[in-house]
């Protein structure tokens, strides 16, 4: 759906806009809604259905006052407030019907900080029902408390502490979950006085000016480990940035985005790292965008790739059909791309992926069959043939009542068995050690079975064949109005049998 007024609140340059949505773990949407001098908090949540459910608050801000609400698990809203006239932080626990659980949450350790460069972000854990963390950091030092995940009773702070300070200046951070449970943070620093522009002093100093930190936090520690250089930068000519942190595509290890000066240019570099800080790669991205201005973020895609979050400079929504593109690949060739790739997996890269790599090569990528489409010439063909028999029989046993009509099913039946039988010893057998052809040739105990079942075929149509003949001269005898006597029937069904 698309909303140009939710709940009254309309969305305009001098109204109402989005300032920043989220996904719960269920797929419920968070959005915050912001206006230019209210300070009351406004935050919709998105439900699956398609519906909004407003949540209001009413703030206790003279002045302006900065709001930032994150999604735990399911159910609950997280929001940090600054205040600036009283120049502090909290934070507020909010469920999904509106109530406010908790309130006036003291979230950062550091006792004296710069108010100007004040920042905060909260981060729930990979796992939302174990925890979740909140940083707040100035120029100079990062603070970090960690809470349990909420529920009815409100929270509880858990661990806390310091990131040590240092001579560098903190120009930005950020928080990404990690595999194991903890978390991560990367701290983007600058060297507290620039080395002169090179075009100026015709000098050029390879002394880093710009420092990526990592550090991490391991559910059975305390407190965060030393953080450790991944990145260095020695262009003094720009402000850099972080762009965003997340884990690596194969899960292996983890990954930070940042804005680094490039000449007179921008660009936008991916390093790569491990949680032991070890770095395993450093490239650069590329952006269409000629100077790199527009996009506020960039998100690694499941598959590969990147997308990138850019400044919109057109606000018509716009509405795609399908136009059925014959010149796009069909369902159908996109299995058979599949199967070769799987088939083919140790030449691609399906074989160093570590969900890819353990698919069979050997059978590659089959749709389940549908049985009907299979099978449904054989069964119109087996209940055909029973059909014609027993069409047969009535057929029979009406125009002779005395006959024995059944045994023509008998043998029908029996011929079907025998050969069936014999197309599976010599089409499938290979596969059945037990009975395989060229052991056929020497008599052993698995082939006496299959002489057996032969034998008894072929003795019990013999039989068959016999009665239905003496039967047959019988009611031929009867019809003439004398009866053969029946040693003398059984002589010939005896005959019959040894001509067979």
């Amino acid at each position: 759906q698309v909303y140009k007024e939710i709940d009254g609140l309309h969305f305009s340059e001098s109204a109402f806009r989005i300032n920043n949505g989220f996904t719960y773990p269920n797929g419920t949407g968070l959005m915050q809604l912001v206006s230019p001098g209210d300070n009351n908090l406004y935050i919709r949540l998105l439900n699956l259905d398609g519906t909004l459910t407003p949540l209001n608050v009413s703030l206790d801000c003279n002045s302006y006052c900065l709001k930032h609400a994150y999604p735990l698990n399911d159910g609950y809203v997280f929001v940090i407030v600054t205040q600036s006239e009283k120049k502090s932080v909290y934070g507020m626990l909010i469920d999904w019907s509106g109530q406010v659980l908790q309130s006036n949450i003291t979230l950062t350790g550091i006792a004296d900080y710069d108010y100007r460069y004040l920042t905060s972000n909260a981060k729930a854990n990979v796992d939302p029902d174990t925890d979740f963390i909140v940083v707040t950091g100035d120029r100079d030092t990062v603070s970090w408390k960690i809470f349990n995940a909420p529920n009815s009773t409100g929270i509880t702070e858990l661990h806390n502490g310091i990131l040590g300070n240092d001579d560098k200046i903190l120009q930005g951070y950020e928080i990404f979950p990690t595999t194991e449970g903890g978390y991560g943070i990367a701290l983007l620093k600058s060297v507290s006085a620039f080395t002169q522009d090179p075009r100026i002093s015709q000098t050029f100093s390879s002394s880093p000016q710009w420092l990526l930190y990592v550090t991490f936090w391991q559910p059975d520690s305390s407190e965060f480990d030393t953080p450790r250089i991944v990145w260095q930068n020695p262009n003094p000519l720009a402000i850099s940035s972080i762009i965003g942190c997340e884990v690596d595509l194969d899960g292996s290890g983890y990954f930070c985005l940042v804005l680094a000066p490039a000449g007179n240019a921008w660009e936008y570099v991916r390093v790569a790292f491990l949680s032991s800080g070890s770095v395993t790669d450093i490239n650069v991205v590329v952006v269409n965008d000629a100077n790199k201005t527009t996009m506020h973020g960039i998100r690694q895609l499941p598959y590969g790739g990147f997308l990138s979050i850019e400044q919109i400079t057109e606000a018509t929504i716009k509405r795609y059909d399908s136009t059925n593109d014959q010149s796009q690949r069909t369902v159908q060739q996109i299995i058979g791309d599949l199967d070769d790739l799987i088939k083919n997996k140790y030449y691609n890269a399906f074989s160093h992926e570590y969900p890819t790599s353990y698919l069979d090569e050997t059978y590659g990528f089959v749709r389940t069959a549908n049985s009907w489409e299979v099978y449904k010439f054989k069964l119109i063909g087996l209940f055909a043939g029973i059909l014609v028999l027993l069409i047969i029989y009535f057929f029979a046993r009406w125009k002779y009542p005395e006959g024995q009509s059944f045994h023509i099913v008998k043998i029908a039946l029996i011929l079907a068995d025998l050969s069936l039988d014999v197309a599976f010893v010599l089409l499938s057998a290979k596969n059945v050690p037990k009975i395989h052809i060229p052991r056929l040739l020497t008599v052993s105990y698995d082939t006496i079975p299959f002489l057996s079942l032969v034998m008894s075929s072929i003795i019990l149509i013999s039989n068959i064949i016999g009665h239905v003949y003496g039967g047959c001269i019988r009611w031929k005898e009867k019809e003439r109005g004398h009866s053969i006597p029946k040693e003398e029937i059984l002589a010939i069904t005896a005959d019959v049998q040894e001509d067979e």
